[in-house]
């Protein structure tokens, strides 16, 4: 059993090993019935991204609404949109706890 695991490390490694490479690999072995991989802790900053992108306050029924209307894809393309941002040291973080509503972290 996994005592203590971390998807910002995953998401790290996902970043040098870069994304082609391992959509590549995920090809090569057959994965067929797999998702697009994109990095969980940037996706779990959208509903925070998107709020700040269009300055418009919204519930969290809203955010839930608007991000499960979204296909796979359009979700791990802002995914990586937000990862490079976080890379590039051009998007705001939020220092100290993320309180993230249980419904969007289910999304």
């Amino acid at each position: 059993m996994i005592q203590f695991s971390s998807n910002a490390n995953t998401d790290y490694l996902l970043g040098e090993l870069g994304n082609d490479t391992v959509q590549d690999l995920m090809e090569e072995l057959n994965a067929r019935n797999h998702d697009t991989i994109y990095p969980v802790v940037s996706a779990l900053l959208l509903p925070t991204y998107l709020a700040d992108q269009d300055q418009h306050e919204r519930s969290t029924e809203e955010m839930v609404t608007e991000l499960e209307d979204w296909n796979m894809e359009t979700y791990g393309q802002m995914a990586w949109e937000v990862h490079e941002q976080l890379e590039a040291e051009t998007l705001p973080v939020v220092q100290g706890e993320l309180n993230l509503p249980n419904e969007l972290q289910r999304v």
